[in-house]
């Protein structure tokens, strides 16, 4: 188990798409044919991360207990295998999915995105004229990114890239609904509940399960709940992980009762209720569970 220490400001996100499993030669939605070649640029072979696109909310904009599930935005990372980890833009909570492109696939997506475009539309857009609190959109390789802040919406953002913007989420949802439950590292956080009374007394909270974590120690104090950033979520693994894994899935399925409240609610044994957030981690977050080609550049 590792705790974060330090924070570092987001400043890219995404948005992607076509149809999975497009073949080679098939028309994308530019009206341009698929192309193959694109594919070895990216799947080399290797186990680094190749193409990261994301969609990211400022984290000043974000509540604090909600921080950890938005800190590397909604995402299709792709590394040289052609391996793919994309989260649901849909769902909070859902788990990050695993899969293998296939070189169709792969191709179709790439040509969809325009990659072979990306080093000419480099840049950070800004946004349009009196739009604030907007989230960015950023597609990303090792040495390249484009990048929209305001979701792409003003008008000095070319053309391309709003198509680039248009295309993520069919394809991150497609990918998502293919692949399957990664079952890696866990990112976690946990709060003092300011919530009591009722129906909070009524929700159906579970024991702490980790006999070797001091609950008090990592808890979060309601009133310093502001302070958490992007960065300073607990890591866990193994069977750790696979703990928090197994709750998660237990009150979103509704094991537990209605899951009206949005958290996995832990009672000590004083009775005093705590809110704990999780996620997936994908394997190219650093130490402090952050994509660096997003937070760092």
């Amino acid at each position: 188990m590792t705790r974060s220490g330090s924070w570092a400001q987001a400043t890219g996100a995404l948005v992607l798409a076509c149809t999975l499993g497009c073949g080679a030669g098939d028309v994308p939605a530019d009206g341009g044919t698929v192309d193959p070649d694109l594919v070895p640029v990216v799947c080399d072979g290797s186990e680094d991360l190749r193409l990261f696109i994301t969609s990211v909310a400022p984290s000043d904009r974000v509540g604090p207990t909600q921080r950890l599930l938005y800190e590397n935005g909604f995402y299709v990372q792709v590394d040289g295998r052609c391996r793919f980890w994309a989260n649901n833009i849909d769902i909070d909570w859902a788990e990050v999915r695993t899969g293998t492109l296939d070189t169709e696939a792969a191709a179709s997506l790439l040509t969809e995105l325009r990659y072979s475009r990306w080093s000419h539309l480099e840049g950070v857009y800004p946004p349009a004229p009196g739009v604030f609190d907007v989230g960015t959109v950023a597609f990303m390789d090792a040495a390249v990114r484009v990048v929209c802040v305001g979701n792409c919406g003003a008008d000095v953002v070319p053309d391309e890239v709003k198509a680039m913007r248009d295309a993520f989420g069919p394809w991150a949802q497609r990918l998502w609904q293919s692949g399957t439950a990664a079952d890696g590292d866990i990112r976690m956080e946990v709060f003092q509940s300011g919530l009591f009374g009722e129906p909070y007394d009524l929700i159906q909270a579970s024991a702490w399960p980790f006999a070797s974590m001091d609950l008090h120690a990592l808890a979060v104090p309601y009133e310093d709940a502001e302070s958490v950033v992007y960065g300073d979520g607990i890591r866990l693994a193994g069977a750790d992980a696979d703990v928090m894994r197994r709750l998660r899935r237990e009150y979103m399925a509704g094991e537990h009762g209605p899951w009206w409240y949005g958290f996995i609610p832990i009672r000590d044994e004083a009775g005093t209720l705590y809110e704990v957030y999780v996620r997936d981690s994908s394997p190219f977050e650093n130490d402090r569970g952050l994509i660096d080609w997003l937070h760092s550049r």
